[in-house]
């Protein structure tokens, strides 16, 4: 007969206290790096593969007539999105603040993008022509709403707060404190120690002697 956790009873599995939503967190992070590349391959296709020095910021020769680009800092933000795409699939708790931090940078920077064309009026003319302008315009919209349901995940999938443990009940007595016994004081030792001189002999004074 074989002996096992199911031998004695269901096992009891404790729960993940570092909140969950990772993996939809991942997802989200690979939908931005989608997004981002899409501005990469545009701008690629306008210049041609001498683009990528532009790309990673070494250079700022090839300009592409478009609202959306994709510079070196374009090229960082991309390789953080993969690394926090990789660290929530491997369940990293870092990667839930980390994330919230991340797009919330990226969707500042499209904001105020997004605003700029708008009150713009050359800007708003150019806004949706032609039809790739449109597409790079909507990366931006995008990169909000992405920024906006990743806060509204880690919110939602926040681990509780330890519960707090239960007062004892209150004793309808004082508990019981046993007295300690007062112990005797010490007792003089009655002989002499070895290093005490013994006392001198006592007894009646001795006159003089007799003639």
């Amino acid at each position: 007969m074989a002996y096992g956790p199911l031998a004695y009873g269901p096992v009891v599995r404790e729960r993940e206290q570092s909140g969950g939503g990772l993996v939809a967190i991942g997802v989200l992070l690979l939908v931005q790096l989608v997004a981002e590349l899409g501005v990469l391959g545009y701008d690629v296709a306008q210049k041609g593969p001498v683009y990528l020095l532009d790309a990673l910021g070494l250079t700022y020769d090839h300009f592409v007539d478009a609202p959306v680009g994709f510079f070196g800092w374009d090229a960082a933000f991309s390789v953080a999105l993969l690394v926090l795409a990789v660290g929530a699939f491997t369940k990293g708790r870092w990667v839930r603040p980390a994330a919230v931090a991340l797009l919330g940078v990226g969707a500042y920077q499209s904001a105020a993008s997004l605003l700029n064309q708008l009150f713009s009026a050359t800007s708003r003319q150019a806004f949706a022509q032609p039809i790739g302008h449109l597409w790079l315009n909507l990366t931006l919209v995008l990169s909000v709403a992405l920024a906006i349901a990743v806060a509204v995940i880690v919110l939602a999938t926040r681990a509780p707060a330890p519960a707090a443990a239960p007062a004892p009940p209150a004793l309808p007595y004082p508990p019981y404190v046993p007295q300690q016994r007062q112990g005797h004081p010490p007792i003089p030792p009655t002989t002499p120690g070895p290093h005490t001189p013994p006392p001198p002999p006592q007894g009646p004074p001795q006159g003089p002697p007799s003639p």
